[in-house]
């Protein structure tokens, strides 16, 4: 009974946690991939996330952009994960950084974020 008790408690320790999508640098950009063992690129793991699998912990760093990112309803992303452990650190930053190409126009403009028509969203500890 007590192997039984530890070994179901190690289990646990090392579960995937639920609703989450991992995301860092360089994931993955294709297939099984938002897990913290196979995190997924940001533009990935955002098209992975969904009512179910509605948080986004991101990896300290820059993430580049270059097009306008349409955020979804029910949605969480948060910034300022350690990419390996997947603690929350405030020494380090996430930053969404949109760069100047593909301006739009009719007024020409750079956009960052989309979020017409869309509620119960959360941006959390992210330098956009």
């Amino acid at each position: 009974m007590a192997i039984t008790f530890l070994c179901s408690f190690l289990g646990l320790i090392n579960a995937q946690e639920c609703n989450v999508v991992y995301v860092t640098l360089g994931g993955a950009t294709s297939g099984t991939a938002g897990t913290k063992n196979t995190p997924a690129s940001f533009l990935y793991g955002l098209s992975l996330a969904n009512s179910t699998d509605n948080k986004i912990h991101m990896a300290a760093g820059t993430y580049l952009v270059d097009n306008p990112i349409n955020l979804k309803s029910d949605i969480s992303m948060e910034g300022g994960f350690d990419a390996t452990t997947w603690e929350k650190r405030n020494a380090t930053s996430t930053t969404i950084y949109r760069d100047n190409s593909n301006v739009e126009s009719m007024p020409a403009r750079l956009v960052a974020m989309y979020g017409m028509n869309i509620y119960n969203f959360r941006l959390q500890d992210l330098t956009i």
